[in-house]
């Protein structure tokens, strides 16, 4: 199927815009004006939901039109939060599946709308920039067991829906290993109950490093205290202008997909030490 490389009518346009208008409560929006000058794109519709994220929307016959597949890498070169909607009819949506798959794969989001106007939202935007794919989320997962596959999962719809808490989130389940081995620990009398605080896994951490039983760990132990003393309590500010956003959510790819790496390597730790590297 050729790629469709316009907008859609008049009618799809005043429909889009009168869901983005009542959803976010009529924000100042702009018609095909340029996004910026190293960009070569103006969509059909954009407007601003608060001082640092903008939101671009291609209205569109097809469910992936082929501008936004062709402007993706550039729209996240920008470095500033974007999130970006097609809006196409229906019909379109529901003859064009694998289309409509691959767009929200991508990370845009997508209304479709009614032949009486009424827009659906089927999949919502995140900021590209924050963008990290199902692919590259799942080739995190592999080797480990269902039940910790699941968890981080959780871990994943959050981050999407905030990188921050997100974060939080992974840090949260790095406590839970660190509270089943210390436990696993002080039953083979390798460290003292004592340090099993749930409230301070540092010293549970640090209680293993000096067991000499966890010699052969000592790097994966310290690169998950190093995770949580930074990561545990990450800022839920909100940022002061879209530059300091851009970094955030930069921040927060980086911090989660490490996150998930520092899962992987501390129960492979544990394991080689007999220990179940479970939650």
């Amino acid at each position: 199927m050729a790629m469709d490389l316009t907008s859609g009518g008049g009618s799809l346009i005043d429909s889009a815009k009168k869901y983005f208008a009542d959803h976010y409560h009529n924000p100042a929006m702009k018609t095909s004006s340029e996004v910026d000058k190293s960009l070569s794109y103006s969509p059909t519709l954009q407007f601003k939901i608060h001082s640092h994220l903008l939101v671009l929307v291609e209205v569109s016959e097809s469910p992936y039109p082929g501008i936004l597949s062709m402007r993706r890498t550039d729209i996240e070169d920008l470095q500033v939060p974007i999130a970006v909607f097609c809006a196409c009819p229906e019909e379109a949506y529901l003859g064009e599946q694998a289309d409509a798959k691959r767009l929200i794969n991508h990370g845009f989001g997508l209304i479709t709308i009614a032949k009486d106007g009424q827009a659906q939202l089927r999949a919502n935007a995140i900021p590209l920039i924050q963008r990290i794919s199902d692919a590259e989320f799942k080739n995190e997962l592999k080797g480990l067991p269902s039940t910790i596959k699941r968890r981080l999962v959780e871990a994943n719809d959050r981050y999407i829906a905030s990188p921050p808490s997100g974060v939080a989130d992974i840090a949260e389940v790095l406590e839970g290993f660190i509270v089943k081995a210390g436990k696993e620990c002080a039953g083979k009398q390798w460290i003292n109950a004592k340090f099993l605080k749930p409230q301070t896994p540092a010293s549970t951490l640090d209680a293993m490093q000096s067991a000499a039983q966890l010699s052969s760990a000592m790097a994966a132990i310290g690169s998950v205290r190093g995770y949580i003393a930074e990561y545990r309590n990450v800022s839920h500010h909100f940022p002061r202008n879209r530059a300091a956003a851009a970094t955030k959510y930069r921040e927060c790819r980086h911090a989660f997909l490490d996150g998930l790496k520092r899962v992987n390597s501390f129960r492979t730790a544990m394991r080689s030490r007999g220990l179940t590297g479970g939650l």
